[in-house]
Parts: C-alpha cells; sequence; structure tokens
C-alpha cells in the first residue's frame, strides 16, 4: 500500500479488495482526499492484468457516496509486466460507457515495456477526460490534486509528437476498441512514416477480412444448424405420424379379433343347447337299442353308430367352451397372418391343432370325407403351404406354448 507522505486524507476499508488466487495477486483500493479513487496490486512477483474489477470500483463509489459526483481513479501499475486483450477491451468500454462522472484516469510506477501500451491508450481516451502519467505516487497525486489539465501526456505541437500520436492512436483503435472499419491516416507516400502508417493499415485490412469470413463462417454454421434442427423435426413428425398411423391400425386390428372371437363364442353359445339335446337324444336311442330284440350283428352295428355321433357331439360341444389364453393368442396370430380365413376354416384349424384327424373334424361338421379332402386343400392353398408341408405342423409352429 503507498505510504501517506503528502499528509493527505485517506479512506480505506477492509472489503475494498478483490483477491486473484490463480494469477496470485490481490487488487486493493482506497480513497485520497474524497474524490481520487486509489488501485494498488499486492503480490510478490510479476503479473499480467486480465480483469478491469469495475464491480469493485462501483461498490467503492456506492460506499463513499462518489457514483453521483466527479471523481478520479488513479493506478500503480509497478508489478504489471502485461496487459491481455480482455484488460484492453474492457479499459475501453469502462472510459467510453462508465456513467459515473470519471474526470482523471492516471497511472504511475508504469514499467517501460508497457508504457508504450498505455500510451497508445491515451491517444484514444475521450476529449472529456484527462489522462496522466507520473513515475510516483507523489507525483500522480500532485498532478490530479492540483486541478490542472495541462499534463495530457501527448500535448506536444511538434510534428514528430503528432506523427506518434496518430500512430499510437491508430494502434490503439484496433487493439483497445477493435475499430477495424475505421481508416488508418497514411501520410504521402513521400512521408518518411509513411511505411508504419501503411503497415498498421495492412493489418487493419488483414483483421478485418479475417472478421468478415468468420462472420460468414458463423453464419454458414447457423444455417447449417438450423437446417440440420428443421431436418429433425420433419423426421421426427414424420415418425409420429407413422407411429399414430400403426397404433390406429393395431387398435382397429384388435378390434376386429375381439369381433372375430365374440362371433365365435356367440355362435358356440347359441348350438350349445342343440349339441345338449342331440347327444341325450342319442344316448337314449342307444338305451333303446339294447333293449331291441334284434339280431346281435345289426344291434353291434347300430351302437357302434350310435356311439359314434355321441362322440361327433362331444367334439362339437368341445368348440363351445371358451378358448383359452394359448387358444385365443393361437387364433389372433391365424388371422392377424390369414385375415382371409372363413370361420369354418378357424374352427378348423382349431380342431386340427387340438389333434383330431380328419374323419372326427368331418362328422363334427356334417361333412363327408370327400368333402373334407375338398376342404384341406382349399385351406392347404389359403395358408400359402407348399406340397410337402404339413398343415398341422405349420399351425402348431404358429401356436404358442402352453
Amino acid at each position: 500500500m503507498p505510504y501517506n507522505k503528502l499528509n493527505l486524507q485517506i479512506t480505506e476499508k477492509k472489503h475494498w479488495y478483490k483477491d486473484h488466487p490463480e494469477e496470485g495477486y490481490i487488487k486493493r483500493l482506497n480513497v485520497i482526499n474524497g474524490c481520487i479513487v486509489n488501485t494498488w496490486i499486492e503480490t510478490d512477483h510479476e503479473i499480467i492484468l486480465n480483469s478491469v474489477d469495475d464491480d469493485l470500483l462501483l461498490k467503492v463509489l456506492q460506499e463513499t457516496g462518489l457514483e453521483m459526483k466527479p471523481f478520479h481513479v488513479v493506478m500503480d501499475l509497478m508489478h504489471v509486466r502485461e496487459v491481455t486483450s480482455n484488460y484492453k477491451h474492457s479499459i475501453a468500454n469502462l472510459l467510453y460507457n462508465w456513467k459515473p462522472d470519471l474526470r482523471t484516469v492516471g497511472l504511475y510506477n508504469v514499467y517501460q515495456p508497457i508504457r508504450i501500451v498505455v500510451e497508445s491508450l491515451a491517444a484514444v481516451v475521450p476529449q472529456s477526460l484527462l489522462f496522466i502519467i507520473a513515475d510516483t505516487y507523489e507525483q500522480i497525486v500532485e498532478k490530479v490534486t492540483s486541478g490542472r489539465r495541462d499534463f495530457n501526456l501527448l500535448d506536444n505541437g511538434s510534428e514528430e509528437n503528432l506523427m506518434r500520436q496518430r500512430f499510437l492512436e491508430s494502434v490503439a483503435k484496433l487493439t483497445w476498441l477493435g475499430m477495424l472499419e475505421e481508416p488508418v491516416p497514411v501520410p504521402p507516400i513521400d512521408n518518411k512514416y509513411y511505411p508504419y502508417f501503411r503497415a498498421v493499415d495492412e493489418i487493419r485490412c488483414d483483421l478485418m477480412s479475417k472478421e468478415t469470413d468468420k462472420k460468414k463462417e458463423i453464419r454458414a454454421l447457423k444455417k447449417e444448424f438450423k437446417d440440420r434442427i428443421g431436418h429433425m423435426n420433419l423426421k421426427m413428425n414424420a415418425q409420429m405420424e407413422l407411429n399414430k398411423k400403426t397404433t390406429q391400425n393395431q387398435e382397429k386390428e384388435i378390434w376386429e379379433l375381439k369381433t372375430i372371437i365374440a362371433s365365435l363364442e356367440s355362435e358356440l353359445s347359441r348350438i350349445s343347447g342343440v349339441f345338449r339335446e342331440k347327444t341325450a337324444t342319442l344316448q337314449k336311442l342307444s338305451d333303446h337299442i339294447v333293449n331291441l330284440e334284434v339280431e346281435a350283428r345289426t344291434k353291434k352295428k347300430m351302437l357302434n353308430l350310435c356311439q359314434n355321433l355321441i362322440e361327433t357331439e362331444i367334439i362339437e360341444k368341445n368348440l363351445q367352451h371358451d378358448l383359452t389364453e394359448p387358444e385365443s393368442a393361437f387364433l389372433n396370430a391365424l388371422h392377424s397372418n390369414h385375415p382371409n380365413l372363413t370361420q369354418r376354416e378357424l374352427k378348423i384349424c382349431i380342431l386340427v391343432r387340438q389333434n383330431h384327424d380328419t374323419e372326427e373334424i368331418g362328422r363334427s361338421f356334417g361333412i363327408t370325407k370327400r368333402g373334407m379332402e375338398s376342404i384341406r386343400y382349399r385351406l392347404h392353398k389359403k395358408l400359402g403351404l407348399e406340397k410337402h408341408q404339413s398343415i398341422k405342423a405349420y399351425l402348431s409352429r404358429l401356436s404358442l406354448p402352453v
């Protein structure tokens, strides 16, 4: 911290500092004579300035009441050996856009290698702002408190100093302000400073060209990603519509299957009573034949015929029962793969799956052996089977495990 050798009124608070642990330094502030904000760096090594810390400055102004009053800022650059591009742009923004009434910027203990950087900043500060460079703390305080405005660094009317100021101003517009569109005031070609200004202008043109290319690249990338997003949205909408149609188709198919199952169950339920009556009648007939006084051979033939009819009725009766879960799954799969099958053909497939032979199935439907052969031939074609493929084997593979 600078020593108070001038009997100045110093205001300071413990929390007026900003720690930069990564860079290894602490920035501290105090206020001199109620209007000069003094900034210095606490460290044991050389540093590179990267942050202006305008939030810390604003805090000090608010707590001292200087936010709405004219004030001055001075800074000790003893440990500063370089400033980053980010720091330059932040300083320029502070000088041109700072709302509080900043009147003077003073820098002291400026290390010689960065003095030219400081002078380039001095060349572009607003005209309303006084910019001062001094060797020591005492000198900077004396110049600021004197109220004189003849300390501007580049106020010298010589031609050489004028060209120097113009050169530094051109460099500062590129580095501090980023004003690439501002042409460099190149002197006539026979002027001894022409090569230097011309070189700076070439750098400006190159930077502007790169900036233009960068903007084009950014626009192209934005367009590419916009197109990608649009394409992805299109695919997503198409997929959603496809899923919607698939769901609708599945719901329609489920409804159709349920309708078929309900129809089968209704039909089986309707004929259930008829089957029971037929079976009872056949049983009575069989009992009556037993008591008949006829030739034994004829009686046996008649009883066998009744027994065959009773067995046929039992097969038909089995079809009236509610379908089991495996049979329902089998029927769903069969109808899904072969929607052109009739209800009678679906019944026949169920009986084939239940291992009933052709003769039994024919009796259950009242169809002759030859008629069943014709039905099996048509069913074989409807199922899309080759000549060597078995209907029973195909239906067994199609059904789910029990």
